[in-house]
């Protein structure tokens, strides 16, 4: 959340930067656009040249945090790649059955 609204691309000006801000904080169905700005967001922070300098300014209790931190990231990441499958396919087959 502090990396997105550090982001020299967020504007909370911009309600559609608002709308994405409260969709990663609140939503647990993204729309395609959200999950693709998350996964760029995501890619951004990861890359290494991003991650060092990150990590040069927080403190970090030790090296096995930074490698937990990276983890989780990663995790984020392996999710949102995946597409969600579609509410209204899966309300079809539920009425069908």
């Amino acid at each position: 959340m502090v990396y997105i609204m550090m982001s020299e691309e967020f504007d909370p000006a911009n309600p559609a930067d608002i709308d994405y801000l409260w969709s990663v904080w609140y939503s647990l169905q993204w729309a395609d656009n959200t999950r693709k700005r998350f996964l760029k967001d995501l890619n951004h922070l990861l890359s290494s040249q991003t991650w060092e300098a990150i990590s040069s300014k927080i403190a970090f209790p030790d090296s096995a945090s930074i490698g937990i931190l990276e983890e989780i990231f990663m995790h984020w990441q392996n999710m949102a790649s995946k597409r969600a499958p579609d509410a209204n396919k899966i309300m079809a087959v539920l009425s069908n059955r």
